[in-house]
């Protein structure tokens, strides 16, 4: 059993950003020398119940500066991102790690965040699903749709451990067949059930 760290990053009056970042990075960067294995950054936007809006590049300043701490999106708001921008982004995040990434995907956001980006919140669902299709291509082997054919996203093989969010019971089949497992939900402590490099990392949740 191995336990993960989940960080929200939310401030309330008491705190300034700037004091919500130090304290956040501050513990990530003990968590590899506590014992922790992973630790895992929610993106958010526009609001304080959460202030990073890019959790990759959180998770590459933490990357520089630990050796064996896996870093997990948790999650990538999918529906706000152009899928392939997110899977080249993610990959050089996976490979300058070492390939110490875990991907979390979900559809989360508030309306604000779908009006702000242009994105239709009513199939979010469904382009969520189309959205992982196209980064594990990306991740691939696999020649992408359009008339150019564009080199796979990463050099590494093969592609980053992958996860989905969601609350709905009767997806975890669809996510059991995309080999996804489930990403961790809104607490603070997390356990990770490590599966092999390049399986499903399946995650649950601690209430």
């Amino acid at each position: 059993m191995e336990f993960g760290l989940f960080f929200l990053m939310q401030r309330d009056e008491a705190w300034s950003e700037q004091a919500v970042y130090d304290s956040g990075l501050e513990q990530m960067l003990a968590a590899e020398s506590l014992g922790y294995s992973s630790v895992w950054i929610a993106e958010h936007h526009f609001n304080d119940y959460g202030l990073c809006p890019a959790p990759p590049v959180l998770a590459a300043f933490v990357a520089a500066r630990t050796t064996t701490l896996r870093l997990g999106m948790g999650v990538s708001l999918l529906p706000l991102h152009h899928p392939v921008d997110l899977a080249e982004e993610l990959a050089v995040l996976d490979v300058v790690s070492g390939g110490r990434l875990d991907v979390g995907i979900g559809r989360g956001g508030t309306l604000q965040d779908y009006q702000t980006f242009q994105s239709d919140r009513a199939d979010s669902r469904e382009r969520v699903e189309e959205g992982i299709a196209l980064m594990r291509r990306a991740w691939s082997a696999l020649r992408l749709p359009g008339p150019v054919p564009l080199r796979r996203a990463a050099a590494r093989a093969p592609e980053p451990r992958a996860a989905t969010a969601s609350a709905a019971l009767h997806r975890r089949q669809q996510r059991g067949e995309r080999g996804l497992g489930g990403a961790p939900g809104p607490a603070h402590l997390v356990v990770v059930l490590r599966a092999d490099r390049g399986a499903a990392a399946t995650t649950h949740a601690l209430s």
